[in-house]
Parts: C-alpha cells; sequence; structure tokens
C-alpha cells in the first residue's frame, strides 16, 4: 500500500515539524509544504500527525490515497486571541495596576485577563485537534 500525504499548515504552525504515525507508531516527520510518500504491507492503515502535545485526528486510508494535513481554524482563532489579550491588557489597564497587585496582594482585573490569555495558549497546545486530516484523493476503485 502506498499513500502520499501532503501537508500544507499555513499561520501559525508552518514552522514546526510533524509527526507522522501509522497504527500509531511514527514513521516520519513532515515539513510545510512537504509531499512525503509512505509504504505499508497492510491494506488499510490508521494515519494520524501530532507535534508536542497537538495532534490531528485518525483516518482509515488504503492504496493510492492522497492525504492533506492543514492547521484547524480553531488553531488559528485560539492563538490571533491569545496575542490579542496579552497586547490589550497592559494598554487598557496599565502596567501600574500590576505593579500595585504586586506590592500590595491586590489582584487587578488584567491580571484575570492574563490569566485567560496563558490558558488559551495552553489550550492551544493541548491535546485538541489542532491539524485536520482530510483525504483529497481517494485510490479506491468505486464501480
Amino acid at each position: 500500500m502506498k499513500v502520499m500525504i501532503r501537508r500544507d499548515s499555513r499561520f501559525p504552525s508552518p514552522q514546526k515539524k510533524m509527526n507522522i504515525q501509522i497504527d500509531n507508531k511514527k514513521i516520519s516527520e513532515i515539513e510545510n509544504h512537504q509531499v512525503l510518500e509512505m509504504s505499508s504491507v497492510k491494506e488499510k492503515a490508521a494515519v494520524s500527525a501530532s507535534h508536542f502535545a497537538s495532534n490531528s485526528n485518525k483516518i482509515s486510508v488504503s492504496d493510492g490515497d492522497e492525504v492533506k494535513l492543514t492547521s484547524r481554524k480553531i488553531n488559528k482563532l485560539i492563538y490571533f486571541l491569545s496575542i490579542f489579550m496579552l497586547i490589550v491588557t497592559p494598554v487598557l489597564f496599565g502596567v501600574s495596576q500590576l505593579n500595585q497587585a504586586l506590592l500590595y496582594d491586590v489582584v487587578p482585573f488584567n491580571t484575570y485577563i492574563s490569566a485567560v490569555a496563558v490558558f488559551l495558549i495552553t489550550l492551544s497546545l493541548s491535546g485538541i485537534h489542532m491539524y485536520r486530516l482530510d483525504i483529497v484523493t481517494s485510490g479506491r476503485n468505486v464501480s
């Protein structure tokens, strides 16, 4: 069985190498805009991709399938929302409130917003499916 995997993960994660797994075993790594052709002795296999704690869905592939690996829209949304919150928090509430919080043990509202931003960044790195595998061209003969 031969399967072709094409990666087109645009912003925010094009620089990361993704691990490609067949039947939960790491087979190879793939970079952005790279095409990887893989062979297996099985007729069907479960393919997935991962990086650090982020992963993709698992799909069943067979001989001649072409698979596309992309970033999900939620990945981009979480990334931009996190950056936005980290930039806007000091502008809206000022750095002086954070200094007061450190001196007087008062927790201002901007600290909570910063915590939410850190949570969103952590969420983007967590185990939710941040990448998507889709079969673009099927090698199966449909009669």
